[in-house]
Order: C-alpha cells, then structure tokens, then sequence
C-alpha cells in the first residue's frame, strides 16, 4: 500500500502531463473539449425539418370537415288505426306491424285527436260509427288543426248504405267498407300514401 505523499504526488503528475484527447473513462470531458467542432445546423434549416417531422404524421394533418351521413335512414310511415271494437283494432295492428308499419291505437274520436297530436302519423284509420265522438266529427277536427290537417284520412264503416260523400265532405281521402282483409286495407294506405307525398 502506497503512502498518502506518494499518491498525491502521483495525480499531481497526471494533472500535469497532456491528455492524448477524449477516452472513454472521461465521456463528459470529452465532449465538452470538442463541442467547438460539432457542426450545428441553421436555425431556418432546423425548422424545415422540424416541420417535415411534424405534416409527415397524419396525427398533425387537418381533419377534413364533417359532412354528415353519406345515405339516409329509412323510417316506415306510422299508422294510427282508430276503432271502438278490440278485437278488429287488434287485427290491424298486429297485421301493419308485421307489414313494417309502425303503428298506434285510439279506441275512440276523442283519443284519436290527442293520439295525432302526439304521434303525428302519416295516415289514419278512421272508424265512422263510434259512440260518444264518432269518425266524421274526429276527422273534421283534425282537419281543422293546423298541425294535423295534412294528414291523409282513410274511412271504414260497416253500414253499406253510408253515401261514401259523408266521409269525403268531412275530409277524408278515401272510403272503405268493412270487412275488409288486412292485406287490402295495405294496399290502401300505400296509395294514400304515394298520393299524398310520404311515401
């Protein structure tokens, strides 16, 4: 084991003898010697490539503004089916439905009109013997709302004896007589439909 002296002497030595350059036991003080001799590159070259680096990645590109849905989405016509008997009512609904229609239900004059208001369908069903409100005092009323009088009006009535003038006078489209079968009653709306533009 050498004495303190000699080692002191011994860095003095090293300290004063000149270093051959940068080596790896001295990687900090061998950069800061040669850091004159690295060439850096112009501050405008630098921001050319700054900005290459930058529009290259699609993250930076401009988003092409939004033009909404390319197609439109199809909404079968609603169908409101106004009768007083249950059983008949039923029948049609659950035929139209089958058929893709969507359909609503009003059991009398009185919830026809509240029922149109809300729902506002493309085509009614309209029953004209119903007790309390029957169809032609419903159908004149929906005619005379602002809102709902564009709305296509299709008459049934049992009594083949109704002159079909009452229900074109009280606005409806067309008349129909009952019975009649779920797929005729379809075929029906359809051409009410297409006449009256919602199809």
């Amino acid at each position: 084991m050498r004495p303190p002296d000699q080692n002191r002497q011994r860095r003095l030595q090293r300290r004063a003898e000149p270093s051959a350059g940068p080596t790896l036991q001295s990687p900090f003080l061998g950069l800061m010697r040669i850091r004159g001799q690295v060439q850096r590159p112009a501050p405008e070259k630098a921001w050319d490539a700054d900005e290459r680096s930058r529009t290259a990645q699609p993250e930076h590109r401009a988003k092409a503004p939004w033009r909404g849905p390319e197609r439109r989405v199809f909404v079968p016509p609603a169908v409101l089916i106004v009768d007083d008997e249950p059983d008949q009512l039923d029948v049609y609904r659950q035929y139209l439905h089958f058929e893709g229609y969507r359909v609503a239900v009003a059991g009398g004059g009185r919830l026809a009109l509240d029922v149109a208001l809300a729902a506002r369908p493309d085509v009614i069903i309209m029953d004209l013997a119903m007790p309390g409100m029957d169809g032609f005092e419903a159908t004149r009323r929906i005619k005379e709302l602002k809102t709902t009088r564009d709305i296509p009006v299709i008459a049934l009535s049992a009594y083949g004896e109704m002159p079909p003038e009452w229900a074109l006078a009280a606005g409806c489209e067309t008349y129909l007589r009952k019975p009649i079968l779920p797929q005729d009653l379809s075929e029906h709306i359809e051409r009410v439909l297409l006449r009256a533009g919602r199809r």
